[in-house]
């Protein structure tokens, strides 16, 4: 019964046009697939019919939740409060290849504001930096409704400490783009494994124009950076509060909540936005891609500490002792390797080989480097394994030049 209640609330919803092309779009991949497999054209079009029936009640029924969270937010936040992003359900467009995932992100958002420490955290102020020492202490300074008006105005940017619910965390700026719900766990895992932390890099977010009441919007802000990030936060606090994690511990990624540093930018439009974001990922990906180091590199930054490591000690050190100190100093960074495994067991030796063997020969490193300068980290020899083979099948510098 309540199923069908539910339905039929969504009935009185319709859909936009990009929503209704979308479904016939769909439906026409289905009656296609259909005809590739030998049905009949009757059979076909009966399974076209059904696609866009049953899909366009899930996008009803969506629109329906949407507005029954938006209403039971204004009805619990009194006059002028901000909805609570738990409570703001996923566009359609959002729902259209990602509804697993999101499921999943209003589920742990849900976990996290239903546990004591964060109940009401939507309506939360950011944390002030202060010497009292019963209080919660901020990071850098909080954000102000006029200053962020002033700023926007004259130079189009705001920069301030903000409280990480205040954003839309399901809004997205390419919506129908699946999300990889493995990825951002692992991400997840990756930053917070060691626990809670503040976060390192700022958050972009849409200001709709320079003179824009954004403490009114707190709920609804747009963000611009990849959502992967802010998500693999709420996904890791859920993870912690359903395992039992102590109160010492929640208020610690409570004080990381609300001390989130954030950027605002003018985007008045959906386009703006659009190129924005796109211009932030492929930053990022470039960013990685230019700084991420070589084998070439990796030879020499070995040699690097451990030159630096026996002037501390005062003592030379064994490939052995070489490797147990830098697996001792890296495991306390967040970082993990996917082009080459510095944790390894033989990374330290293969390094120190490499440099001896191939690098303080100048012939064998200009080769290498131009193979950088050609193909980037793409280089057929950009591995520590082909260098090392190359040093075991040859006995002399001039067999390793050749």
């Amino acid at each position: 019964l309540g199923h069908r209640i539910a339905w039929a609330m969504a009935s009185k919803w319709r859909l936009n046009r990009a929503e209704e092309s979308s479904v016939q779009k769909e439906a026409d991949a289905v009656k296609a697939e259909r005809l590739n497999q030998g049905c009949s054209e009757q059979e076909a079009k009966e399974a076209h019919r059904q696609h866009v029936a049953t899909r366009t009640q899930e996008l009803k029924k969506a629109k329906a939740d949407a507005s029954k969270a938006k209403q039971a937010a204004r009805s619990a936040g009194g006059k002028g409060a901000a909805a609570p992003p738990s409570l703001a359900a996923p566009s359609a467009d959002v729902l259209q290849n990602n509804t697993d995932y999101y499921t999943k992100l209003m589920d742990s958002m849900s976990v996290i504001q239903g546990h004591p420490v964060f109940q009401r955290i939507n309506e939360a102020m950011p944390l002030l930096i202060t010497d009292d020492e019963t209080k919660e202490c901020g990071v850098q300074a909080v954000f102000e409704a006029e200053a962020a008006k002033i700023a926007l105005a004259r130079t189009g940017v705001y920069r301030a400490a903000c409280n990480l619910f205040w954003l839309d965390l399901t809004s997205n700026s390419t919506p129908r783009v699946p999300l990889s719900y493995a990825r951002v766990r692992e991400w997840a895992q990756t930053v917070f494994g060691k626990g809670p932390r503040h976060f390192k890099d700022l958050i972009l977010v849409a200001a709709p124009a320079a003179d824009s009441d954004l403490l009114a919007l707190r709920g609804s802000w747009k963000q611009v950076t990849p959502e992967e990030l802010t998500h693999s936060t709420v996904f890791a606090l859920a993870d912690r509060i359903t395992a039992g994690a102590g109160e010492e511990e929640l208020r610690s990624w409570r004080s990381c909540l609300l001390s989130t540093p954030m950027m605002f930018s003018v985007l008045g439009n959906e386009d703006a936005i659009y190129w924005e974001a796109y211009d932030q990922r492929q930053r990022i990906v470039q960013s990685h891609d230019t700084i991420k180091r070589s084998a070439r590199q990796w030879a020499h930054e070995i040699m690097a500490f451990k030159e630096r490591k026996e002037q501390e000690l005062g003592e030379a050190l064994t490939s052995k002792r070489l490797q147990m100190l830098f697996k001792d100093g890296s495991k306390h960074t967040e970082a993990r390797s996917t082009k080459i495994e510095t944790g390894a067991d033989n990374f330290v030796a293969d390094c120190q080989r490499v440099y001896e063997k191939l690098l303080t020969d100048n012939y064998c490193n200009a080769k290498l480097e131009s193979l950088e300068r050609q193909f980037g980290l793409e280089s057929p020899l950009n591995s520590l394994l082909k260098l090392r083979v190359i040093i075991e099948k040859t006995s002399n510098v001039e067999q390793r030049r050749w």
